[in-house]
């Protein structure tokens, strides 16, 4: 997948910028607070329908505006070729359309675009809260999912059911709850599971061509303690009714839903120990760089479509071997979007100037 062309108007600095794009590598260059990360969030909100920094609609709105709108084209790895509009005004409803035809769903949207993300605040994937780390396997796997993500939303639905009853102290309707809930949340664990099987290999293969001398893993911190390496949907079904029917006295006194795949997390390691607790701040940065590449060249393998790399002040805390290093593999991983504060001179590398952007905007 590769973005042709983005028109980007009173979305957060930009007034009014159209930017090209060519295949390989583009780095958006200039000082910080120029409006590069904006850039990337925009591309970001034409592929998966939201911001990639987490803000509310309303708060990617221009100074002194009261809409956004995001225009964008896209070609296959076919030469199929796709459109996605974006629109949103204060007091209204988000509007998107996929080649002139209005989404009913946004989640319509999500795997069309397949795409991949890193910023620096991602980091909080691998030192973060639980939240950070469900959220990586989510956005993930439903870009290839698509019975993942509608079970995720499914039982993300039941949850806040079941919470209102319980904080109601309704119990009377909270076991047909429960019996929805276990379906579904057995359907996410399920693909959790399988996804991390597939993921890790990726994972060592990207430290090992960056020759990098540690082992990298991931371990699954479910709601339930398995002991099969890969259990199927029917076991989890089980082990997931009894969990729930062991801990609802203690939901009926917090009022809560206290078990489930929206309170799992995963543990990265190195060389066998806790990432979180044991690794230096570069360690952490490198893991999550890693993961990214892993994760473009695992949508690729699932899904047949290489999907876009939007990487933001990617080279910052890394020394030269390194970044020639990340450059390599992102060089070899389709089309990616870098910004940074410097030009790259590499003759595969299509640097672009912040300031050439604003000073066409400005003319225009």
């Amino acid at each position: 997948m590769q973005l042709q062309e983005i028109r980007i108007r009173s979305f957060r600095s930009h007034k009014d910028t159209l930017l090209a794009c060519s295949g390989g590598i583009n780095l958006i260059h200039g000082p910080n607070g120029a409006g590069k990360t904006n850039i990337l969030d925009a591309m970001h909100f034409c592929a998966l329908s939201r911001s990639m920094q987490g803000s509310q609609d309303r708060e990617c709105i221009a100074f002194a505006s009261d809409h956004f709108y995001l225009h964008a084209g896209f070609e296959a790895d076919t030469g199929c070729l796709s459109s996605v509009q974006v629109s949103y005004a204060t007091g209204g409803e988000k509007k998107i359309q996929l080649n002139g035809t209005e989404l009913n769903r946004f989640s319509e949207l999500v795997g069309r675009i397949p795409c991949v993300t890193f910023f620096p605040a991602e980091l909080a994937i691998v030192n973060g809260a639980p939240g950070e780390r469900r959220r990586f396997l989510d956005t993930a796997i439903c870009q290839v999912d698509r019975r993942y993500l509608d079970a995720l939303q499914m039982y993300r639905k039941v949850v806040q059911q079941r919470n209102a009853l319980l904080n109601h102290g309704m119990y009377g309707a909270l076991e047909v709850l429960t019996e929805q809930m276990v379906v579904s949340a057995a359907c996410i664990m399920r693909s959790r599971y399988r996804f991390i099987a597939s993921f890790i290999p990726l994972v060592q293969r990207v430290y090992e061509t960056m020759g990098i001398d540690e082992q990298p893993g991931i371990v699954y911190k479910g709601s339930v303690h398995i002991v099969e390496a890969m259990p199927d949907e029917d076991r989890l079904r089980e082990l997931l009714a009894r969990r729930f029917e062991e801990v609802e006295p203690q939901e009926r006194l917090r009022k809560q839903t206290l078990a489930g795949p929206h309170r799992d997390d995963i543990m990265f390691t190195l060389n066998g120990r806790d990432v979180k607790k044991y690794a230096s701040q570069g360690q952490m940065r490198t893991l999550l760089i890693c993961l990214k590449i892993a994760l473009q060249r695992y949508l690729k393998e699932i899904s047949g479509e290489t999907p876009l790399f939007l990487l933001d002040d990617l080279f910052s805390e890394l020394d030269n071997d390194r970044m020639e290093a990340v450059v390599s593999l992102v060089g070899m991983s389709g089309q990616s979007v870098i910004t940074g504060t410097e030009p790259l001179l590499l003759d595969h590398v299509n640097n672009i100037n912040i300031h050439e952007i604003q000073s066409t905007e400005k003319a225009g």
